[in-house]
């Protein structure tokens, strides 16, 4: 097994993924085993394939600084190394950027909590309290109206005599024409 080829798998670990390491935070010898296809491997082959290796200082910043070490260090670069690189780079750029967005997120929030203490302040009304407004008037005219009828229920009046009281003598007419 190329020393190489050690290194590629070594890189290929997950600080997140719990079955890459051990519980002391060394890689795990059977995924390095699986990951080469070498299951001769011994844990100080591994140790010596990447010296201070470990699940601590796996993390993106230390993969970077072993990029380039790994760059320097052996030249030209092989396919599988130099697709290895490429997804520790591209992972570190997609955590600089779910940091980057939740910052925007949280930011995002306290804007829109400042702005609405401004507009309560200053006393611009924004479209959530124009439309609170608007139902809490709409509940005023519905009281209203409620207030009227009850008005009329308790005045003792039949609204369907009253209605057929108003008719015309023409409509009263016109309706026993037809």
């Amino acid at each position: 097994m190329t020393n190489s080829a050690l290194k590629d798998a070594l890189l290929q670990l997950s600080v997140e993924n719990d079955n890459h390491w051990t519980k002391a935070g060394l890689p795990r010898l059977e995924t390095i085993k699986f990951l080469t296809g070498d299951s001769s491997l011994t844990q100080e082959s591994v140790a010596e394939a990447l010296p201070g290796f470990n699940r601590e200082s796996a993390t993106i910043p230390f993969n970077v600084v072993k990029i380039e070490e790994v760059k320097d260090e052996v030249l030209p670069l092989t396919l599988s190394e130099q697709l290895v690189i490429a997804q520790l780079e591209l992972e570190q750029i997609r955590k600089l950027f779910t940091d980057k967005e939740k910052e925007l997120v949280a930011q995002t929030a306290v804007v829109t909590a400042l702005a609405e203490k401004v507009s309560i302040e200053m006393g611009v009304e924004t479209s959530e309290n124009a439309i609170i407004n608007f139902l809490k008037s709409q509940q005023l005219v519905l009281q209203e109206r409620a207030a009227r009828q009850k008005l009329i229920a308790d005045s003792g009046i039949n609204l369907k005599e009253l209605a057929e009281g108003l008719k015309s003598p023409l409509d009263a007419s016109l309706t026993r024409k037809r």
